[in-house]
């Protein structure tokens, strides 16, 4: 029987993003899953102008639902988070469900700043989802964030890796995955905290010198179903990042010639088979 994953994520009418992103992999490797849109978004935040329609209700509708259904899930996957009432709903839904593995992507920041309409309220929302989740993955600016840290500087060190990784083991219990790491001598990695093994580890990767919106929750459902497999987090962060490198070279041979290395929308579909390791 094939596991079963609620996404809360938002849903854009434009862009390779959240759940038009999480769908199609998840989907390819033969999980059920239950989309549920914390918000419709016109969309992706980058291009500096939006609209975003508030799906709080029809969220807690569906879940009562599904609910009257008996329905029931091993994994919870949370991206995009818009209000207080949604963190209260993934709260809820852990309470009631122990046993559900939660993964919570901070969706708010990236390169030292917060998204477009982001604020100190969007942190603190974040800050409580953390205390609850079984692994969390903020790429570096949002560990800052998370961990009431300034942002200084967007390359770090093991040093301050490890602080920051610290400081959030103080407003949570679960295993952290630090993305988009650029240390000192500008390579790239992934830092990383296993709870269950009670240590750190860094997956080194190739940086590829293009940009499009989508790639945290790309990473996010290549790391579920890693997850889900129960691979250790190393080896489930080696495997994601992997696979999203590879997604992003066949994107280039196939759309070398977009203006200023930015894909606006990644094609994910195409590739499917090639981006599982």
């Amino acid at each position: 029987m094939s596991k079963k994953i609620l996404l809360i994520n938002d849903m854009p009418s434009l862009g390779k993003v959240a759940l038009n992103a999480m769908i199609p992999i998840l989907s390819y490797r033969g999980y059920e899953l239950f989309a549920l849109p914390s918000c419709l978004i016109s969309n992706t935040l980058d291009y500096g102008k939006h609209n975003i329609e508030d799906t709080t209700d029809y969220l807690i509708n569906c879940l009562k639902t599904y609910k009257s259904l008996n329905f029931n899930f091993d994994c919870l996957c949370t991206g995009f988070i818009i209000n207080k009432k949604q963190v209260e709903i993934i709260k809820n839904i852990k309470k009631e469900n122990p046993n559900i593995l939660l993964i919570v992507d901070p969706i708010m920041a990236d390169d030292g700043k917060l998204y477009n309409s982001m604020n100190e309220e969007n942190i603190a929302y974040f800050q409580e989802l953390c205390k609850i989740a079984d692994v969390i993955i903020p790429n570096y600016t949002e560990s800052l964030l998370l961990s009431n840290q300034d942002i200084d500087n967007i390359k770090c060190d093991n040093f301050k890796i490890n602080n920051i990784i610290n400081e959030l083991r103080k407003i949570c219990t679960s295993s952290i995955v630090i993305t988009s790491c650029i240390l000192e001598d500008s390579s790239h990695g992934v830092y990383g905290y296993d709870c269950k093994k009670e240590n750190n580890f860094f997956v080194p990767y190739e940086y590829i010198d293009v940009r499009f919106a989508g790639s945290g929750d790309i990473f996010s459902a290549l790391l579920t179903n890693y997850l889900l497999q129960e691979l250790d987090l190393e080896m489930a962060t080696l495997k994601a990042v992997k696979g999203i490198g590879e997604l992003i070279k066949q994107n280039m041979e196939i759309d070398a010639s977009m203006p200023n290395g930015h894909f606006k929308q990644v094609q994910i579909e195409p590739f499917l088979s090639k981006i599982f390791f």
